[in-house]
């Protein structure tokens, strides 16, 4: 794959022709803020907190939706850039109001709070699991009467999550936990 060179910050740098701006600032050291970009997934351009300046143009733009081009000069920190940052994430808050919940959570019939407990699990933090499912009372009744929950995706989510596994057993996934701890 063909270089190109950039210039970040007053920086100059060659980079791998195709890599996005954000990735190209990122292998150069620089930190740029994103809530919408993961590592592995497609981009979806809509939180626009990876804003950067171009000091050709004077435009902005995501830094996660752009690939880099020879030539290129960008600004990624100067104080117009964290105001646009800032901006965009005043936006996001101003318009949301925290009702949103993950699908799994929603479809939970027990109630039980998954994202935090598979990010307990990632981190292979079992003691944090446990004790997050001892902390919920329906939790602990389930268990005591030895109910499986099973969680099925509702055909209208399992449009928007495809990779979403339609049914499996929490309480499999909690006597893993305690038997790990």
């Amino acid at each position: 794959m063909s270089m190109v060179r950039i210039k970040l910050d007053n920086k100059d740098f060659e980079v791998s022709e195709g890599t996005s701006v954000l990735n190209a600032a990122r292998e150069a050291g620089f930190t740029i803020p994103t809530l919408c970009y993961k590592d592995g997934l497609p981009h979806y351009t809509s939180c626009m907190v990876c804003m950067v300046r171009d000091n050709k143009t004077k435009g902005f733009f995501a830094s996660c939706s752009v690939n880099v081009q020879e030539g290129m000069d960008l600004d990624l920190s100067s104080e117009e850039v964290i105001f646009i940052r800032r901006k965009s994430l005043e936006l996001l808050l101003s318009e949301h109001r925290a009702e949103c919940e993950a699908p799994c959570r929603i479809v939970c019939p027990a109630g039980y709070n998954i994202p935090l407990f598979n990010r307990y699990l990632s981190a292979k933090d079992y003691e944090k699991a446990v004790s997050l499912t001892l902390s919920e009372v329906i939790s602990v009744i389930l268990r005591a009467v030895n109910v499986p929950v099973t969680v099925k995706m509702p055909a209208a989510e399992k449009n928007r999550y495809p990779s979403f596994d339609p049914e499996y057993e929490i309480v499999h996934i909690q006597e893993f936990c305690h038997h790990r701890n």
